[in-house]
């Protein structure tokens, strides 16, 4: 680990608060440097609590690392002046914190809500300002396509026209959403901005094949990017600002873009409800002719969700997974569907999936949908298992899905049984579908990353999973696949998400099968859109007709 800096993490001694929860206390400081990088933190039988304090410099790129065993825990990074700054919630087994330092001193909380289990916090990176590279010049732009900053540049930038330009955002709101120059009336003119970055911004979520630099209006405090879309675009999008340029690889370098990365302050319309801060919440656009979705309502109920341990011979390791039973459920309905859906704490809390379904069943649009949310433990895990995975298939074929009948007191019934995720969770849902079609009869794949293969394939021309379809050609499947017209690939000679999902859609319709749908959405690799695609795949595959 590079610095200069004494670097160190003191585990502080801690007593009972006013609600009289026992905290762990330590006998002595325990100090973690560039000679000690780590330190070990124990929740004891009662204690739910155990700080840290973090020593940096102002402006410092602080990269760190928390490792939990035994029980999830939260944590929470706070500066000295009392403002929240970070808040990783429930890290099962791995969590990254990045960060660019405002305060020379940081509190790190450990909450262990089980009071079980331990931590293990590793700090990789602590660069003080003079260790960081040169930032680039800022890019800057005299020429915008949006009428609103031409009309600012000809009026004259000065304090007053900044002033009132910034002041008419607050009351609108951001991005600024103008008429298409091209006249065109199914298209846009989208303008991103962002107020008073020093050297750059990066928007994250835009509607490109990448993430876009944002150029800066001539000597102004404006950055913005603006894009021209089709009326039906949804999204949910963030924005980095001044954005450290650090010595590594181009993957870290690129990553850096975490530690600043938030919600558009200036947007109305957050996205996540459960979100603790601004660098966990994302900023939320749907324009006037976004599809409906669903259903989709933005309440939140007590909706019945039992969380359980789901231990795996084949996999050897453990996780969460949630049990939804839907209200006015009866077992042996021959209509019921048993859903599993992969990334699932994501898709509670984000997605809202629960009361999507509980929605559409009340609407009487879906038959009673009992659901098992399955989690993803941490990203080099999820990564492992979610790639096509045959180990993980198996898993879910022959461990869970038993387990999930009997919870529901289902009979098997294959044509009434599918696996949905999106990204990873996609291109997984149908691997597993296709290779165990015996017992999993349907698959939902949003945005699946079927630019993925073994690496001894050798096949070209073909999408991994497309020649797994036909290798295994099961006698009937059902399939909805989606992915929205921003999931191009970059790159000429590969499949990217739009172009793999729909050669699987091809293949799997060529095969004879069909009850398979394939459906585009104007918009990105974006939980904006997942959201409503679930519900759409369940409704194409084995939704109500109700009559208008």
């Amino acid at each position: 680990m590079t610095g200069k800096l004494s670097t160190y993490l003191a585990v502080a001694a801690l007593s009972l608060h006013s609600a009289a929860i026992a905290y762990a206390q330590t006998a002595e400081t325990m100090l973690i440097s560039n000679d000690t990088p780590e330190l070990a933190l124990d929740f004891a039988t009662g204690s739910q609590t155990a700080k840290a304090q973090l020593v940096t410099v102002t402006g410092s790129y602080v990269e760190g690392v928390v490792e939990a065993s035994g029980a999830p825990v939260d944590v929470i990074l706070t500066a000295t002046d009392g403002t929240k700054r970070r808040v990783l919630q429930d890290v099962v087994t791995r969590g990254v914190f990045r960060f660019v330092a405002e305060a020379d001193t940081y509190d790190i909380e450990l909450v262990s809500p089980e009071g079980t289990g331990t931590a293990r916090v590793t700090l990789l990176r602590n660069l003080p300002p003079e260790e960081q590279l040169p930032p680039a010049e800022p890019n800057v732009a005299k020429d915008p396509v949006s009428p609103t900053l031409q009309a600012l540049l000809a009026k004259g930038i000065n304090d007053a026209s900044l002033s009132a330009f910034w002041d008419q955002r607050l009351r609108d709101g951001t991005p600024l959403i103008e008429a298409d120059p091209q006249k065109d009336p199914d298209m846009r003119l989208v303008t991103f901005l962002w107020r008073g970055a020093t050297h750059n911004a990066r928007l994250i979520g835009a509607p490109a094949d990448d993430h876009v630099w944002m150029q800066k209006l001539a000597e102004s405090d404006i950055w913005f990017a603006s894009f021209r879309v089709r009326a039906d675009l949804r999204m949910s999008y963030q924005i980095a600002p001044d954005i450290p340029s650090i010595p590594g690889s181009q993957r870290e370098k690129r990553i850096a873009l975490l530690s600043t990365l938030q919600a558009d302050p200036l947007n109305k319309v957050p996205f996540i409800p459960t979100a603790q801060d601004r660098f966990e919440q994302q900023s939320y656009l749907a324009l006037p002719n976004a599809p409906v979705q669903p259903s989709f309502e933005q309440t939140q109920s007590n909706l019945p969700l039992r969380e359980q341990r789901f231990e795996s011979a084949i996999l050897g390791n453990q996780r969460r997974v949630w049990f939804y039973t839907p209200q006015e459920f009866t077992p042996r309905d021959p209509n019921n569907v048993l859903l599993i859906v992969f990334d699932g704490a994501r898709y509670i809390n984000r997605a809202q999936t629960p009361q999507v379904l509980h929605n559409l069943q009340r609407d009487g649009r879906l038959p009673a949908v009992p659901t098992v949310f399955v989690d993803s433990l941490d990203p080099e895990t999820r990564w492992q298992e979610l790639a096509c995975n045959a180990e993980f298939g198996d898993a879910i074929a022959s461990e869970l899905l038993p387990i999930a009948q009997q919870y529901f007191g289902l009979s098997p019934t294959p044509d009434r049984t599918v696996v949905a995720g999106s990204s990873l969770g996609g291109l997984s849902s149908a691997c597993i579908a296709l290779n165990h079609s015996e017992d999993i009869g349907a698959f939902v794949s949003m945005s699946g990353s079927y630019w993925y293969a073994p690496e001894d394939y050798e096949t070209k021309g073909e999408v991994y999973t497309s020649q797994l379809a036909k290798e295994r050609s099961p006698t009937s499947i059902k399939a909805f696949l989606s992915a929205g017209t921003y999931e191009t690939s970059r790159f000429a000679d590969e499949f990217g998400i739009l172009e793999g999902s729909e050669h699987l859609a091809s293949t799997l319709q060529q095969l004879g099968h069909p009850d398979v749908t394939y459906q585009t959405y104007e918009g990105g690799h974006d939980y904006a859109i997942w959201r409503g695609a679930l519900a759409d795949g369940l409704l194409a595959l084995f939704g109500n007709r109700v009559s208008k």
